[in-house]
């Protein structure tokens, strides 16, 4: 599912001109706070028998492009001075619940008990399975995750033992 946007500060508006049903553009008289970045969740005639939702995946200064009966709604006509709105659907609190309730990337990804995750490239998590007991884990770029599980090196009789010394 592609990321869409949201904004807090969107200002309710109307359609400047009559969207036949089967239009892909509709032009509005106003935009003020709406989301900068597209794709964006608009509702027609709120509240109407004609409520309609769409995608908005195109700005091009007050004409906007659209996917149309998005959400089980269906593609109707609406009059000029129908109201615009930037909003939410049943998808975005569906596809949320999915996310937390199993359907998210830790479900699919994460499968055994102690197993992390790592990043293998830029917003790509990676499963770095559980490791052996008492490993650690370690930086190795060879590793698609970049870390590794690796045993603790053993102490050798010869190295240094540091002194402290106390001077006073």
């Amino acid at each position: 599912m592609a990321r869409r946007y949201y904004s807090s500060t969107a200002v309710a508006t109307t359609l400047s001109a009559l969207a036949s049903n089967s239009a892909t553009e509709v032009t509005v008289t106003a935009l003020a706070g709406y989301p900068s970045s597209t794709p964006w969740t608009a509702i027609i005639d709120t509240d109407t028998a004609s409520e309609e939702v769409v995608e908005v995946t195109g700005v091009s200064g007050l004409t906007l492009t659209v996917v149309r009966g998005v959400d089980s709604t269906s593609a109707v006509q609406h009059s000029a001075g129908a109201s615009f709105r930037h909003g939410v659907s049943g998808r975005d609190f569906d596809e949320a619940n999915a996310f937390v309730n199993g359907g998210g990337v830790g479900a699919a990804t994460l499968t055994t008990k102690g197993d992390l995750f790592a990043a293998s490239a830029a917003s790509t998590p990676a499963r770095v399975p559980v490791g052996t007991n008492d490993y650690v884990l370690t930086a190795d770029s060879a590793e698609a995750a970049g870390v590794k599980w690796a045993a603790l090196p053993s102490p050798v009789e010869s190295d240094p033992i540091p002194l402290i010394l106390a001077l006073s």
